[in-house]
């Protein structure tokens, strides 16, 4: 009996013993996890490994936009810039100019972060402008012509500007004008969806997801190092989790990972150049000027492009062209580690803009009036659809 007693006591000694140590360890483990992250953060955080946090917030019009009073740095294999964004979240402009103003629009070729405050395009062209005229940088990174045009609905103070340039960089904005091309795990972000060719005037809006809990942690998470290296890890895996989900549901295979070697779809160019149209449209009846600066080097996109766009009066300009008779290198325009503009190219750019004549001409009033029948016609008779959001 009295063996009995002490083998039931050893053994309750035991399991107080086993759980003193778990709870001993259970406050070591996290403060070691966290202690471990804090260190890998750090070591992230020194060159050559850096590779910069997110610069954008939620926005509930948009799905996203930049933080304000921001300044961050770009790195890549072939530079590292400093980059500041003010309170209204752009680039700083060179200096505040009285009259109305310009504003250029476009993704990462005009947001720029990759090159320092004063050699960006906008602050250029205002320098070639003879500062006479304030330039205003909206660009976004990752946007398309359909978030651009959400951009200057809700951002832009249309009755103070008198010129809008955006940037249509062909060579992407059509295949990712697609809405079945959105990538996975991509920030929430709205849309316009054209579905007739014919009618460029009816689309619909398609809000972006809401501020989640999910969405609320990934803003806080986005100012550390680990957010854009975890980002980029996982993006194969969502990608092969979408496509075993279509498996199962037996749905259409997904895109090509390279849409370009199929061409865009009619899809595509609706979508790209509906925005397009809207954000001519919504400029001219503020009482500005509008100009799609389009940059390609495909010929068959770019005919495809003039071909679609010749009925409907959108001033352009060919900007590849215009750089090569300027005489720019066209191969040597990009940085040799990815395909963005350098700051040099930025300056050119600036020159071909300024010497276009753009800024020089007639207001829209006159615009119009010298305009064929046929572009009076297209603009006197659009018809309001009570099912439709129109660009205004």
């Amino acid at each position: 009996m009295q063996a009995s007693c002490t083998s039931t006591s050893d053994r309750a000694a035991a399991r107080s013993w086993r759980v003193r140590t778990i709870l001993g360890w259970a406050w070591r483990i996290p403060l070691a996890v966290c202690l471990a992250l804090v260190l890998f953060e750090a070591f992230l955080r020194m060159p050559p490994f850096r590779v910069g946090v997110s610069p954008v917030t939620y926005h509930p019009q948009l799905g996203y936009w930049h933080k304000t009073d921001y300044d961050g740095q770009s790195f890549s294999a072939c530079y590292s810039v400093p980059y500041h964004l003010d309170g209204q979240g752009l680039r700083p402009s060179r200096g505040q100019v009285p009259g109305r103003k310009a504003i250029l629009l476009g993704d990462s070729q005009v947001e720029a972060v990759m090159v320092a405050d004063e050699q960006v395009m906008h602050q250029r062209l205002q320098a070639h402008l003879g500062d006479r005229i304030e330039v205003l940088n909206y660009g976004l990174g990752g946007s398309g012509a359909d978030l651009q045009h959400l951009v200057l609905q809700h951002l832009v103070d249309l009755d103070q500007v008198g010129w809008v340039v955006q940037l249509v960089n062909l060579d992407s904005d059509v295949y990712e004008a697609n809405p079945n091309n959105d990538k996975p795990g991509q920030r929430p972000r709205a849309r316009l969806r054209f579905d007739d060719p014919a009618d460029l005037d009816r689309f619909h809006l398609v809000p972006p997801a809401p501020f989640t809990r999910l969405e609320q942690f990934r803003e806080v998470f986005s100012d550390f190092q680990l957010y854009s290296y975890s980002r980029a890890a996982l993006l194969p895996v969502r990608g092969l989790l979408r496509e075993v989900r279509q498996t199962l549901k037996a749905s259409p295979p997904s895109p090509a990972a390279d849409p370009a070697r199929i061409g865009p779809s009619e899809l595509a160019w609706t979508n790209l150049i509906g925005p397009i149209r809207q954000n001519q449209k919504l400029v001219e009846a503020h009482g500005g000027r509008y100009l799609a600066l389009v940059w390609n080097r495909d010929p068959l996109l770019l005919a495809e492009w003039q071909r679609r766009i010749a009925p409907l009066g959108i001033e352009t300009l060919d900007l590849a062209p215009a750089l090569a008779r300027a005489g720019v290198d066209l191969a040597k325009v990009s940085f040799s580690c990815d395909h963005h503009f350098t700051a040099a190219t930025h300056d050119e750019i600036a020159k071909v803009l300024a010497g276009s004549g753009f800024f020089d001409r007639a207001g829209p009033a006159k615009a119009r009036q010298a305009r064929p029948s046929w572009a009076m016609n297209i603009q006197e008779t659009q018809r309001p659809v009570a099912t439709t959001t129109t660009g205004r």
